[in-house]
């Protein structure tokens, strides 16, 4: 992974639900090689166990080492529930394998995959 991987995320920016999910995509945005991991971790999770583990990948991402040696790699544990909603929106082949609890999140909407 390379790149900027953190995203300033005030507190107050992800106190309503479409600000955490804004907050969510920006991440996505400015950690491109971060989502494309979480992405091909959930592809494999969901052929070999039949689940996705968002969570997992999250803390995952924390503990990986990074090209240039750092391991300060920092992603909210609030954006679980967001990447959740978002692969399932941008990835409906893993539907089937991502569990969905309820969350302040449902029903905000998801704007479409840019790639």
């Amino acid at each position: 992974m390379t790149g900027q991987l953190t995203l300033p995320v005030s507190e107050k920016r992800m106190e309503a639900p479409e600000g955490l999910m804004l907050a969510a995509l920006a991440w996505i945005d400015e950690n491109p090689e971060a989502w494309r991991w979480i992405t091909n971790a959930a592809r494999l999770d969901a052929m070999e166990c039949g689940r996705v583990f968002i969570k997992g990948y999250i803390e995952s991402l924390r503990h990986r080492p990074l090209p240039h040696g750092s391991r300060d790699f920092k992603i909210p544990n609030a954006f679980s529930a967001a990447f959740t909603r978002i692969l399932r929106a941008w990835h409906p082949e893993l539907e089937h394998a991502i569990p969905v609890n309820r969350s302040k999140l449902d029903g905000v909407t998801i704007p479409p995959r840019p790639y």
